[in-house]
């Protein structure tokens, strides 16, 4: 991935631009080092500082667990605990 591409999106998590939200969405798709880049940009924005890369293994969990869900193609947890995938 592109660094300007990240820095794009950056710029849009912290742009006080009414349109920016929209712009920011349609930036970072389902991509979860996007979602991290903006996510650390308005937290630093705030004071706060965090670990870009843990929050980009993250986001890479939760949009690909969207997906399995959203497309039933995750593994199906049984009471018991245990798991398997339908096909």
């Amino acid at each position: 991935m592109m660094e300007d591409e990240l820095e794009e999106v950056r710029n849009l998590a912290t742009s006080e631009d009414e349109n920016s939200a929209v712009k920011l969405l349609q930036a970072m798709g389902a991509d979860g080092a996007k979602w991290a880049a903006a996510f650390c940009a308005i937290m630093k924005k705030q004071g706060i500082d965090i670990d870009e890369g843990t929050m980009i293994g993250w986001f890479c969990n939760a949009i690909e667990h969207s997906w399995d869900v959203r497309t039933a193609t995750g593994p199906v947890v049984l009471p018991d605990g245990s798991a398997f995938f339908v096909s």
